[in-house]
């Protein structure tokens, strides 16, 4: 079963706190549990560890089925594994996703782990890892009011050959604007990270219900979800955040808490 930390415990407990943002550093998301249902306590969650990363789609959205939608996030359609806003520069760090109301039939959220699936393809192909590592490609998001683009590699590693972000959301990728000669080369790599992703032993499913909060690294973590009912009502909140800020609450969280038991241990 997935560990859930409890959100009254996690504002007044600095251990609670400090567990449930290390497994966000450790393990890339972490799962708060009784947070009130009202509208926008998403962003009192996040002033407990950071800040709100404002987006064209304002300090939070809406996830319901919509009309006429601009993102397949707002129709009752199931989504394969994506990192959100790869568009943007930089990428939101962190994501939220709370629960206000769930009654359909359907709608599991599926955590996939991008690090995981990238090692896995340089282990399987390096020639496919480096292809994706070392590409760059475009990214774009549209619509009537705005026009976001980034261009960056799908696999971002660092001078130790270590991954440190994925870019990843196949609704998000522009056209691609590189040599004829690697354009097959690059779909086939493209196409063998795809596979990974989806493999169902990989993955993590669990249906998120009322009061129950997801908040996830979206530099590493792709988050899908199964289709639902459109019978009943299925509302979450989301919302963007950024890394620093909660790796810097957590070091100053564990600073503070190890001072304390110093001073109680030289009593």
């Amino acid at each position: 079963s997935i560990s859930k930390h409890s959100y009254p415990n996690f504002c007044n407990l600095p251990e609670t706190k400090i567990a449930a943002l290390q497994s966000v550093k450790d393990y890339g998301f972490a799962i708060l549990s009784d947070v009130p249902c009202d509208e926008g306590e998403i962003l009192s969650v996040i002033s407990e560890f950071g800040f709100v990363r404002h987006t064209n789609y304002g300090a939070l959205f809406e996830v319901r089925t919509t009309v006429n939608a601009n993102n397949l996030a707002f129709t009752n359609l199931g989504l394969g594994c994506h990192l959100d806003n790869p568009y943007r520069d930089p990428a939101p760090g962190i994501q939220l996703l709370h629960c206000l109301q769930s009654s359909t039939a359907g709608g599991e959220s599926i955590l996939q782990d991008g690090f995981m699936a990238a090692n896995l393809l340089r282990e399987e192909s390096p020639q496919h890892f480096d292809m994706l590592s070392q590409q760059w490609i475009n990214y774009r998001f549209q619509d009537a009011h705005t026009d976001l683009q980034a261009r960056a590699p799908m696999l971002e590693i660092n001078d130790k050959k270590e991954l440190i972000k994925v870019r990843y959301n196949n609704r998000s990728i522009a056209t691609l604007k590189l040599p004829p000669n690697k354009i097959t080369e690059f779909y086939a790599a493209y196409r063998h990270y795809a596979e990974i992703l989806e493999r169902k032993e990989l993955q993590i499913t669990f249906k998120l219900g009322p009061g129950e909060l997801m908040l996830f690294d979206n530099t590493r973590i792709m988050h899908a979800r199964t289709a639902f009912s459109d019978v009943g009502i299925r509302h979450l909140q989301g919302a963007y955040s950024d890394l620093d800020g909660l790796y810097s609450t957590l070091s100053v969280l564990k600073a503070q808490l190890l001072a304390s038991q110093s001073a109680q241990d030289s009593q």
